[in-house]
């Protein structure tokens, strides 16, 4: 009877598998553009795309810019993407990589979709009327507040450090964002394109530990 029970539970676990892959990798429709039914389990837990294997090179660069403000002190506005990956290149093995992809990932959900966001948004641009289009825009909304309370986290610990270094006390700061379009490697040669700024907000620091990054 345990044996019987054991292999009907395999069948349904592999069934169930195999029929959240198919409805992954078929075309858009309104059960995948509509809800997010075919993320919960492949899309999270098994995600994979060509991006793996090939990614598309970047067409723009993002770094963040952080400035510490109080009612008597205003820090300069500091690149604080920048100094990330300088000390990165000077020390290949350091983890400020990984510092400064958190802040670039940041970034890119403030300015542009997420894979989550593709199907719901691309049919909205085909079908305004669509019910995709509550979807992409709650979608949107929910990715850019969770990368402005992590970059309000980012600019806590940023300020904490300023205070040590600078003597005084900061509550909030403001954030922006650049982003650079890249030549492409025909024109690699050309001189470098304006940055255009994106004004992420003034936002009230939180509790965080100072990190000794940036002092």
């Amino acid at each position: 009877m345990l044996k019987k029970a054991l292999y009907f539970m395999a069948l349904l676990i592999f069934t169930g598998y195999f029929a959240a892959t198919a409805l992954f990798v078929s075309p858009a429709n309104p059960i995948k553009t509509q809800t997010n039914v075919h993320n919960q389990i492949i899309g999270k837990y098994f995600y994979q795309d060509w991006g793996l294997f090939a990614p598309n090179p970047i067409s723009s660069s993002v770094e963040v810019h952080l400035q510490c403000l109080s009612n008597t002190k205003v820090t300069h506005l500091i690149n604080v993407s920048k100094g990330i990956w300088q000390r990165h290149q000077k020390n290949r093995v350091s983890p400020y990589d990984r510092i400064g992809r958190v802040l670039g990932n940041y970034g890119h959900s403030i300015i542009s979709v997420s894979r989550q966001e593709v199907l719901a948004s691309q049919e909205c641009s085909n079908d305004p009327g669509s019910g995709a289009c509550k979807r992409s825009k709650r979608l949107r909304k929910s990715a850019v507040d969770f990368a402005t309370r992590g970059l309000t986290r980012v600019a806590s610990g940023f300020c904490g450090d300023q205070a040590i270094a600078t003597g005084h006390t900061f509550d909030r700061a403001q954030i922006y964002l650049s982003l650079t379009p890249v030549n492409r490697w025909s024109k690699r040669h050309d001189p470098p394109r304006e940055a255009e700024f994106i004004d992420v907000g003034e936002h009230p620091l939180v509790a965080v530990a100072a990190p000794g990054i940036w002092r």
